[in-house]
């Protein structure tokens, strides 16, 4: 869900001719066709789409693509108007196109006033858990969130939670696995400090 002046749906699509992504834009309450939206081009393959608060002023969603280049699995994150189509930026997950980092899952996280992107990644050495806070605009690191490591594990999603600890800062919430002994906790870090706020633990099943 996003809003193109008004409620309105965004599916990605491959098209099967040639391969080429295609994100479909609809009106959401009579399914009428706003737009397409295309990120990148031919050669590229869509891993996760996302809609990202509006970054150009024009009161409408930014729909962002995460994408793998098929020569040399080079990793990109494409942000464009879900209005207009038109390039808002590129930002590049920690370790794009290198075997050292798995860039699991990204959202959109608000951190010292404006929006950027948190993406969480896993290092192949360690699992190593690291979410990576990068300006939208510049693709500049903003604030790098270490998650505990081994034994323990990314499990399936993370979320941005909303500030504990005062300000406008969302802070980051990744459910982890121990190998070990199966136990499962969600741990809550500061997007800012990186420090951690809560610890909850599931009980093994």
């Amino acid at each position: 869900m996003l809003d193109v002046n008004g409620p309105a749906i965004a599916t990605l699509h491959t098209r099967d001719a040639d391969g080429l992504t295609i994100v479909q834009v609809r009106n959401a309450s009579n399914g009428n066709f706003i737009r397409n939206v295309f990120p990148l081009g031919l050669g590229w393959s869509p891993q996760e789409l996302r809609a990202i608060p509006d970054q150009n002023g024009n009161s409408a969603d930014e729909i962002a693509v995460r994408m793998t280049r098929d020569t040399d699995g080079l990793e990109i994150i494409q942000i464009r108007d879900g209005l207009t189509q038109a390039l808002i930026s590129n930002v590049y997950p920690i370790g794009a196109g290198l075997s050292t980092w798995t860039t699991r899952k990204f959202r959109a996280v608000t951190t010292n006033g404006i929006t950027a992107l948190a993406i969480l990644s896993t290092r192949h050495s360690d699992d190593q858990v690291l979410v990576q806070i990068k300006s939208i605009q510049t693709g500049a690191v903003a604030n790098n969130v270490f998650f505990i490591g081994a034994p323990w594990e990314f499990q399936q999603d993370f979320a941005v939670a909303p500030n504990f600890n005062g300000g406008d800062d969302g802070e980051i919430a990744v459910l982890m696995r121990n190998t070990s002994t199966d136990q499962r906790f969600v741990q809550i870090r500061d997007s800012e400090s990186d420090q951690v706020i809560r610890n909850v633990f599931q009980p093994n099943e």
